[in-house]
Formats: structure tokens, C-alpha cells, sequence
């Protein structure tokens, strides 16, 4: 470590000399700082084992590595509209979700409404729902919900809104059938009119992991192990290709 030179404004050697000393102090500090957090062996995360994949979101991220122009994702589904009511003596429950219904699922909007009886029991319920949601984020993420309220307050957002969700909506209600009707003309063994007998955005085709392994390698395929699949991620131009692949994963072994 170099000596320190007393700063004289009038000596311009002093001067130039207690600079020497600064630059050069920045230099070692500079050459014992890595430039990257975890770019040193000894980082502090260097310990930590890598998790395993979700089950849900890891198909997404094997679809987005797949380079095959045919390739469907049936994994993560968007655009649906889920609530729930409960109605206890003279309290309601309501909760709603806007993550899939306005396309804003990565906001996770959503709702809880509680209908008390009375100002009294309203203000005991809201003191217990503070203590749960305080650790949990404490403050809520403000964007999504902004937009959630601007598109429920103006008539003519509301009512594109309105539109377009039945449109996605018909869309989801069809799939079901298309694909079944592609099974049936393909004589794909087994019965699958449970396939337009489930409601909703999700269904279960009934397949196991060995035949949903299958379909992911040979035609592209990705969804979860249980066979469950996104009807939103459905098409009717790739319908044909899923139909396919079923039937091949089905066949194969028979």
C-alpha cells in the first residue's frame, strides 16, 4: 500500500503525485473485485443444487429448446374465466381471476370479495385478511389490477371485452369436438367421449407417461405427464397433428 501524499493546491508535483496514489489505491481495489457476482469460484450461490423442473411451466420451457417447426404446446392454457361463490348464512365469497380471461396471466389478477352482514363483522374479517396477506406481499402489484378496472369502468372496453372472451370462449367449446371427431375418423382405439364431456379450458385425454413421452418425441408434443392438456393451445390446424399422435401413442403397444 502506497503512502499517502497531503494534497497542496499550489504544488503541482504534490498534485500530481496524490493522484498517482489514488489511481493506483482504484486499480488493486478494481483487480480484487470480480466483475460478475457469480462470476468467482467462490460465489456465494456456487453451493446451491439445481431444482427440478416444475411440472407445468418445465413444458414450456422444453417447448421454447424444441427447433421443430410442428411443435405444439398444450401445456399452459390462457383466456378463461374462473370464479366461485360461497354463500355462508348471511356472508357471500366471491373470487375472481382475470389472469387468463384478459390475457393478463402474467399479472395474476384476481380478486377476493367478502359480503358481511354488517359493518361490525365486516371490520373483524378485514383485520384477520391483513395478518394472512401481510407476509404473504404485504401491498398487491398495482398494473394488472389498473387495467382490469379501466376495461370494467369504460362501457366500450367492457363491451370489446365481452366480445372477444365469448369468441375465445366458442373457440375452447369447440376444440373438444374437433378432436374427438379426428380420433373417431382415424379409428383410434378406446372411448373417448370424455373428451367432449369434460368442461372447461383443461382436459385430460387419458394417456400415461409412457405414451405422453412418446408423443413429445416423435411428433413434438408438450404437456404434462398426467396427459393433461391446454384446449386453448389447440387450433384447428393442429388438431390433425395432435389426432395423429395420439392415435400412434395408442396404437404403438396394441
Amino acid at each position: 500500500m502506497e503512502k499517502e501524499v497531503v494534497f497542496v493546491p499550489n504544488d503541482d508535483k504534490t498534485k500530481t503525485n496524490h493522484f498517482v496514489t489514488l489511481n493506483n489505491s482504484i486499480d488493486s481495489l478494481h483487480h480484487n473485485i470480480s466483475p460478475s457476482p457469480t462470476a468467482s469460484s467462490d460465489s456465494v450461490f456456487a453451493h446451491l443444487l439445481r431444482a427440478p423442473e416444475d411440472p407445468i411451466l418445465g413444458v414450456t420451457v422444453a417447448y421454447n429448446k424444441d427447433p421443430s417447426p410442428v411443435k405444439l404446446n398444450l401445456g399452459v392454457g390462457a383466456y378463461y374465466k374462473s370464479n366461485h361463490f360461497k354463500s355462508e348464512g348471511n356472508h357471500l365469497k366471491s373470487r375472481d381471476s382475470y389472469a387468463k380471461n384478459m390475457g393478463l396471466y402474467g399479472e395474476r389478477v384476481g380478486a377476493l370479495s367478502i359480503v358481511c352482514k354488517s359493518t361490525d363483522v365486516a371490520s373483524r374479517v378485514e383485520s384477520q385478511v391483513k395478518l394472512v396477506v401481510r407476509p404473504m406481499y404485504s401491498n398487491p402489484p398495482i398494473h394488472g389490477a389498473s387495467i382490469v378496472a379501466a376495461i370494467l369502468r369504460n362501457r366500450d372496453l367492457y363491451n370489446d371485452w365481452t366480445i372477444e372472451l365469448k369468441a375465445m370462449a366458442d373457440r375452447i367449446i369447440n376444440m373438444p369436438q374437433q378432436l374427438f371427431d379426428a380420433l373417431r375418423s382415424r379409428g383410434t382405439p378406446g372411448d373417448w367421449s370424455h373428451i367432449i364431456k369434460q368442461i372447461g379450458m383443461f382436459t385430460f385425454k387419458g394417456l400415461n407417461a409412457e405414451q405422453v413421452s412418446f408423443m413429445t418425441k416423435k411428433y413434438h408434443i408438450y404437456m404434462t405427464f398426467d396427459g393433461r392438456i391446454s384446449m386453448a393451445g389447440l387450433s384447428s390446424r393442429t388438431v390433425p397433428h395432435l389426432a395423429d399422435a395420439i392415435h400412434a401413442a395408442v396404437t404403438r403397444a396394441v
